[in-house]
């Protein structure tokens, strides 16, 4: 354990290290070669591609996203953006960049928190989210909670992403959206695992009528759910 420890502690020191400084001109450069040809030129979702997307690309100027550890209405951390470079959204058409160099994928973080006002006028508050109860969870509970939520309106009574409202919802730019199929692990955007569904729980995804059930459910119930 202590060896695992210092290993850990290298790299986090290491990770941290190769952040660069930030570097406009090479961030503005990595946006135009591997993002605007769907977000657009200035950032707007209006790529030439764009259409050819369901959901469409977000517009970056909003200053909105989906996929964050930070509660509703704030912007997302740099690891955040990070990540979502990293992972890419699966089910949509944000593929991973995983295979930029660390320094570039930085450099269009940097970046991309110039196009929105939002990342001075609302920082990140990261969300507890708490501790996974593992075998513990009790899905009892969780499918109450679920029912109490009205989850089953959108996703379903069985989760598949067909419940009365799912064909009528649209995103904040009036673009029609779909709810999830939940019974399809593998294309979850944020992420499979239950730590990921939670934060999605917690969090909300902001601008796809998805909200943050913080103040409709403990962090424990969600846990359950």
């Amino acid at each position: 354990l202590l060896l695992l420890a210092a290993i850990l502690g290298t790299c986090d020191a290491w990770a941290a290290a190769e952040r660069p400084q930030p570097d406009p001109e090479a961030g503005r450069a990595a946006f135009d070669q591997h993002c605007a040809r769907c977000h657009g030129a200035t950032g707007k979702g209006d790529g030439r591609d764009a259409k050819r997307f369901f959901p469409r690309p977000r517009d970056l100027t909003s200053g909105v996203y989906k996929i964050r550890t930070t509660a509703s209405g704030t912007v997302p951390t740099d690891d955040d953006l990070y990540r979502t470079l990293d992972h890419g959204l699966a089910a949509g058409g944000m593929p991973d960049w995983s295979h930029l160099d660390p320094a570039a994928r930085w450099h269009l973080v940097d970046y991309l928190k110039t196009l929105s006002t939002n990342f001075q006028d609302n920082p990140p508050q990261p969300v507890e989210i708490g501790t996974d109860p593992g075998r513990a969870a009790n899905l009892a509970t969780g499918k109450h909670v679920y029912e109490k939520l009205g989850c089953a309106a959108c996703h379903g009574a069985s989760g598949r992403g067909n419940g009365m409202s799912s064909t009528s919802l649209s995103d904040d730019w009036g673009f029609a959206i779909r709810p999830a199929n939940l019974t399809q692990g593998w294309n979850y955007r944020g992420g499979a695992e239950p730590k990921d569904i939670a934060t999605r729980m917690l969090t909300g995804i902001d601008g796809a009528q998805m909200p943050s059930y913080a103040e409709a459910a403990s962090v424990d119930e969600t846990w359950h759910l």
